[in-house]
């Protein structure tokens, strides 16, 4: 999820600022990790209104790694005891992307274009 909507709110991002996206702007996204891209978004002062939720997002993406880096077998055993907990944190990142895409987005061309 964060590879794809990272990428998203990167670009977004790039056309507030630059009021297009080029295919150059298009490939350095891709060089970027999904992580790298959030935190190019919190060193624009320009987008301060999402960098609450964009910190809580990279808080959110490391509790995921923490709880699932482990061997496959005590993972699937964490995720059958904890699947309800682990559900609703999908669901609270959820919720963070998408208020940081909305926001972000606000009277964007190109949020409109990515959404319709």
């Amino acid at each position: 999820m964060l590879t794809c909507y990272s990428a998203l709110l990167y670009l977004l991002g790039v056309f507030k600022l630059e009021k297009t996206v080029s295919p150059a702007h298009a490939k350095k996204m891709t060089q970027l990790t999904p992580t790298t891209r959030l935190s190019w978004l919190l060193e624009q002062q320009e987008f301060k209104a999402i960098h609450s939720v964009t910190n809580r997002l990279l808080e959110k993406y490391a509790e995921f790694l923490e709880k699932t880096d482990r061997p496959k077998d005590e993972l699937i055993a964490a995720f059958n005891e904890n699947s309800s907990e682990w559900m609703e944190g999908s669901y609270t990142f959820g919720d963070l992307m998408f208020e940081a895409l909305s926001t972000l987005g606000e009277q964007n061309r190109f949020y409109r274009l990515i959404v319709v």
